[in-house]
């Protein structure tokens, strides 16, 4: 099984590459990071889809709804500024972070619309 995904992202890569070439910074309108990326969309598209997920319809046997529940550019930027404002703060205020650098790091599950909530307890010191 690992081998065949390792198999499916080469020829992902490899299909990218003939396709669309390898993307520098020279590269006329590409977009680099994923912040550039995200930014994009939110310029073109604020009230467009941007993650979705399916809720948990049954725990026991484990079911999905069939239909995706979508959060928009412009609902994932409010989020995203609100973390980040409260990461900030925390930081400034010495209660996170430390060290050489100042950074801090998010763990989290990849699951979009989960890990914000467990952020409230940031927003809210």
């Amino acid at each position: 099984m690992v081998r065949l995904a390792r198999s499916f992202i080469h020829l992902s890569l490899t299909l990218a590459l003939a396709l669309f070439g390898l993307l520098t910074e020279e590269t006329p309108n590409s977009l680099l990071t994923v912040d550039e990326i995200f930014l994009t969309g939110l310029k073109v598209g604020r009230n467009r889809a941007f993650l979705g997920h399916r809720q948990v319809i049954s725990k026991n046997p484990l079911r999905f709804a069939t239909d995706y529940t979508w959060q928009t550019y412009g609902e994932v930027d409010e989020r995203r500024r609100r973390i980040g404002s409260a990461l900030h703060a925390l930081f400034t205020r010495g209660e996170v972070g430390g060290g050489d650098y100042d950074t801090v790091g998010i763990w989290s599950q990849n699951r979009p619309g989960r890990w914000h909530r467990n952020m409230k307890n940031v927003e809210c010191t």
